[in-house]
């Protein structure tokens, strides 16, 4: 993630750009958290991420989230589903569309830590300075 958001600041400024890279370890257990973990792209996980974005103040239970990643890569075709692009929005087939495309991008895995029990399960143990 890092050295793509290193990559597109560089294609924008044409400068080098220093990021930091932090390490974290488990030092905690997961089991006393709430974890929804998301395996795939589906229906299920599209309604999440959609939700989080356009429902103000959007509610769950999850002291974590884990699945693909949505991110400024994704944001197009989000915003084409949410503008009807795809079909009558909330329709199978618009979302089906719309996870077609989103499969394309190679969406990598994310991990969402929420809350403070979440976060406390982990420790920094390493922070570096990339220069690209």
């Amino acid at each position: 993630m890092a050295e793509r958001k290193m990559q597109s600041n560089f294609s924008k400024t044409k400068q080098l750009v220093q990021m930091r890279l932090y390490i974290y370890r488990n030092i905690g257990d997961f089991s006393n958290i709430s974890i929804k973990r998301f395996e795939s792209a589906d229906t299920e996980w599209l309604e999440f991420v959609l939700n989080n974005r356009r429902v103000k103040n959007f509610n769950h239970a999850y002291d974590l989230v884990i699945g693909p990643t949505a991110d400024d890569r994704t944001n197009f075709v989000l915003d084409l589903y949410l503008t009807g692009g795809y079909g009558k929005i909330g329709s199978i087939g618009a979302m089906e569309t719309l996870i077609k495309q989103l499969e394309t991008q190679n969406l990598g895995v994310q991990y969402c830590f929420l809350t403070e029990k979440s976060i406390s399960i982990l420790e920094r143990s390493k922070k570096e300075v990339i220069l690209l």
